[in-house]
């Protein structure tokens, strides 16, 4: 399960000093890096190819400089850029500068700096493809292949001026030719925490990082720039991960497959869960009845559907596993959740907006042991509602229940974007967490990147979407299967 393990930024930096007590020395784990990252290079490199390779000044750069050095001693054709201005070189410490004497020993002598890079884009020079602005040398423009080594998933300020003319330059470059881009680490521009662009960004083909992900290897917009993931092992043991408190996963079924409720020989409908779902009115219908069918095919044993007179007709010739009940009267709904029998209750697709959903929700989470809150059910205690939201997360909090909401992008808004969460936290899964913590149910927020967090602060990314996913009713089915 450990390789399910995200780490922040700061975790990695702990890691990485964890480690030392298990490798020779910092410059060690650079050396394996540039090693794991060398293979991928070597996987990707057309025959006969140059590549080229950009380093940085920090330690993402000493990687690159490793690497070329490793690609020189196989004889393969290198052009190494140090994407800061000349002077920056002499100024290198640590193991980065341990990194470019490698390089300078290993043969590495013609090196091109940031300053030769903006060269007057009124002059013409021959072989660079047309439309690509001229600030990459030739030299840099024949190359198929791109290495990515200049700044690290740390990067907290902007990428502008110089850094971001060259980067624009060479993402024109990839979607021009055939020139491919592998980043380490994580594509450069890109926060390792937010997953947000800082100014600009390169995009990269292939990404390769090392022990673990971060998060902005799943979240977006970081993800969609980091192409094909790939982790790599470079030495440093598992064991590192019991010294430091890991609340972020990546989805997986081994986080959750020892607790999935397998049914027994023995068991009968009722023990394997009996889901009520409040539908809608006769004119919409649809979405509960999603979810119901959805609360069968995941494994409910019982669903049955509670409706108005005018819609139970409609939902009985649509469902035939699925129980009707007729509300016709106020009070008619909780009289039927008195049935200890029912586990759970899904409310608010389709629902509408109204007092009498508010009146459900309450009921519903004082008496109930399990309830998933999905659309309406949340736009309600929203400005669109009739109750505030702090009415609803002291619900949650003065009940035992167990709650589940499920918003998208801007109900969660609604729901949240008075308390400051949507505005103070940078990254979707800082919000998720404090939306989790202020409401005290588990938040699934959902997208191309659905984040899941409990009040306890674990939280998970889930990875395993589809496009086609974005499309009515699929948040229906969503909160039946839940």
């Amino acid at each position: 399960m450990h390789e399910h393990h995200i780490l922040t930024v700061e975790q990695m930096y702990r890691v990485d000093e964890l480690a030392l007590a298990h490798v020779k020395s910092s410059f060690a784990l650079m050396q394996n890096a540039a090693a794991a990252a060398c293979k991928d290079v070597l996987l990707e490199l057309p025959d006969k190819a140059t590549v080229g390779i950009l380093c940085g000044a920090g330690n993402n750069g000493g990687d690159g400089f490793v690497l070329a050095s490793l690609l020189l001693s196989e004889g393969i054709s290198v052009v190494c850029v140090f994407c800061a201005p000349a002077k920056t070189l002499d100024n290198l410490s640590g193991d980065a500068q341990l990194a470019y004497q490698q390089f300078v020993n290993t043969g590495g002598s013609a090196l091109l700096t940031l300053d030769d890079l903006l060269i007057d884009t009124s002059e013409t020079l021959q072989g660079i493809p047309k439309g690509i602005p001229q600030v990459i040398p030739k030299a840099l423009a024949n190359c198929e292949l791109l290495v990515d080594a200049v700044l690290g998933a740390g990067l907290s300020r902007p990428v502008s001026g110089q850094l971001a003319t060259l980067f624009d330059a060479i993402n024109q470059q990839r979607d021009k030719t055939s020139t491919r881009v592998i980043s380490i680490d994580l594509p450069s521009g890109i926060s390792g925490n937010s997953a947000q662009v800082c100014g600009c960004a390169l995009q990269a083909d292939v990404t390769v990082t090392f022990f673990r992900q971060k998060p902005a290897h799943l979240l977006y917009p970081g993800r969609a720039y980091c192409g094909d993931i790939r982790v790599r092992d470079i030495g440093i043991p598992t064991d590192v991960l019991e010294s430091i408190e890991v609340t972020l996963f990546e989805n997986h079924p081994g986080l959750w497959q020892s607790g999935f409720p397998v049914p027994d020989y023995t068991d009968h409908k009722y023990r394997r869960g009996h889901v009520l779902v409040q539908s809608g009115p006769a004119h919409a219908t649809g979405a509960a009845r999603l979810a119901a069918h959805a609360a069968l095919r995941a494994g409910a044993g019982v669903v049955t559907m509670t409706s108005d007179a005018d819609a139970t007709g409609i939902n009985a010739a649509h469902l035939t596993e699925v129980m009707q009940r007729t509300i016709t009267f106020d009070g008619a709904f909780e009289q039927c959740l008195i049935d200890n029998r029912f586990d759970s209750v899904v409310l608010g697709p389709g629902n509408g907006i109204s007092s009498s959903l508010n009146n459900r929700v309450s009921f519903a989470i004082q008496h109930c042991r399990h309830v998933v809150l999905d659309a309406d059910a949340i736009s309600a205690y929203s400005p669109l509602g009739y109750e505030t939201p702090e009415t609803l997360f002291d619900l949650i909090k003065q009940n035992s229940a167990t709650v589940v909401m499920t918003p998208h992008d801007a109900e969660f808004e609604r729901l949240f974007g008075n308390s400051g969460i949507v505005t103070n936290q940078t990254d979707k899964v800082s919000r998720v967490r404090a939306a989790a913590n202020l409401s005290g149910a588990i938040i699934v927020l959902k997208g191309a990147d659905t984040v899941i967090a409990e009040p306890n602060g674990h939280a998970v990314i889930n990875t395993g979407t589809s496009p086609w996913l974005a499309t009515a009713g699929s948040g229906d089915v969503l909160a039946g299967t839940i």
